[in-house]
C-alpha cells in the first residue's frame, strides 16, 4: 500500500486471499481509496469505477440530527435515521412495516418491572399509612382493637393488622364511614401478608371493599390464588360471588398484591394487580342494589391459623 504526498492524498491497495497469497488476476484486483476534493473518501477499482465508501456505511455517513437518533437497517446493505422518541416511548417492531418504531407503552395484564409506590391518593379517602397510628378519617371494626394494629414508617410505610388463629366469625377489618357520590373505584395494596404460626395463608379472604351504615355490602378479595367478589354482612364474609377467570402469573404466597373493586351503577367488578399500574381482566359483574354509604378494607375471613395482613396503601376515586 502507498500513499500520495499531494493535496488529495491516495492509498493504492491490492486485495488478496484470506491465506495472504496472490490473486490470479492481480492487476484486476488493486483498488486506489483517496480523499476527493468534496471532503469525502472514494474508492476507485482497476475499471476506473469510482464509489463514495461513506455510501450505506453508517459509521460514515451524516445521519444523525439529534442526541438520541439512531440508525436502523432499512434493507440489504441499507440504513436510515430513526428519529428519538418521546420520553417514555418504548422500542417496538410496527406490525405493518416491520421496522423499529417508537411507540407509547400500550397497556397490558403484564407487568413494569417497577411497583408504584408513590400512587395519588385522594385527600379525603386515600392513605398511605405513614402515620405512628391510624388515621382519624379509617373506624375500628368491632372484632379488632388498638392493639391489633402496629405501624411501619418511612420507606415503605404500612400498617399490620395482626388476625387471631381460625377467626372464621370475625372480620379484622377497619373503614370509612363516608363513600364518594356516583361510580367510582376503590383499591388496596396488600404490601405482603403470611402466617405467624401454622395454617395455610391461602384459607384469608382480605381486600377494599364498598357498604352501607351496617356493614353489608360487597369485597373484591384475594382467596386461594384467585380474585373474587364476595358480599359482606355486618362487616364478614357471607358468600362467593364471581371470580376472575384470567389471573396474572406469578401468585405466590408473600408478594404485594394490589385489589380494586370498581363500582359501575349497581355493578361491581373486581381485578389485581403486581404492580399497581397493569391491571387484569375485570371479573364478571356482581349486582347489588344497596346504598353506598361506608369504604372498607381489611380480612373478612380466616380458617388458617394466625396471620398478619399488612396494608401499604388504600384510595378511592
Amino acid at each position: 500500500m502507498k500513499g500520495s504526498e499531494n493535496p488529495f492524498p491516495s492509498v493504492n491497495m491490492e486485495e488478496i486471499l484470506s491465506d495472504g497469497s496472490t490473486l490470479s488476476n492481480a492487476d484486476a484486483d488493486f483498488r486506489r481509496l483517496f480523499l476527493g476534493e468534496d471532503g469525502a473518501l472514494h474508492l476507485k477499482d482497476a475499471a476506473g469505477a469510482v464509489t463514495s465508501v461513506g455510501a450505506g456505511n453508517v459509521a460514515t455517513d451524516a445521519i444523525w440530527d439529534a442526541a438520541g437518533d439512531l440508525a436502523v437497517g432499512t434493507g440489504a446493505n441499507t440504513a436510515a435515521k430513526l428519529t428519538k422518541g418521546s420520553d417514555d416511548d418504548v422500542l417496538t417492531i410496527s406490525a405493518s412495516t416491520h421496522l423499529p418504531v417508537w411507540a407509547a407503552p400500550a397497556a397490558s395484564s403484564g407487568s413494569r418491572p417497577y411497583l408504584d409506590e408513590n400512587p395519588t391518593l385522594s385527600g379525603t379517602y386515600g392513605d398511605d399509612f405513614d402515620g405512628a397510628s391510624l388515621d382519624g378519617k379509617w373506624t375500628l371494626g368491632a372484632d379488632l382493637v388498638a392493639g391489633d394494629i402496629t405501624y411501619q414508617q418511612g420507606d415503605g410505610s404500612q400498617i399490620y393488622i395482626n388476625i387471631a388463629s381460625n377467626s372464621t366469625s370475625t372480620a379484622d377489618v377497619i373503614y370509612q364511614t363516608s363513600a364518594p357520590g356516583s361510580d367510582f373505584s376503590v383499591y388496596t395494596s396488600m404490601t405482603w401478608w403470611f402466617a405467624n404460626a401454622g395454617g395455610g395463608t391461602s384459607n384469608m379472604m382480605f381486600g377494599p371493599g364498598i357498604i352501607d351504615s351496617s356493614g353489608t355490602g360487597v369485597a373484591a378479595v384475594m382467596y386461594q390464588g384467585a380474585i373474587k367478589t364476595i358480599t359482606l354482612t355486618s362487616y364478614k364474609y357471607a358468600l362467593q360471588k364471581n371470580a376472575i377467570t384470567v389471573v396474572p402469573s406469578g401468585y405466590e404466597h408473600y408478594r404485594r398484591t394490589w385489589i380494586r373493586l370498581r363500582k359501575s351503577g349497581t355493578d361491581y367488578y373486581a381485578s389485581m394487580s403486581w404492580d399497581g399500574i397493569n391491571w387484569s381482566a375485570e371479573s364478571a359483574a356482581y349486582s347489588d342494589a344497596f346504598t353506598v354509604a361506608r369504604l372498607i378494607v381489611g380480612c373478612y375471613y380466616n380458617n388458617g391459623g394466625q396471620h398478619t395482613l399488612a396494608i401499604g396503601h388504600f384510595n378511592a376515586a
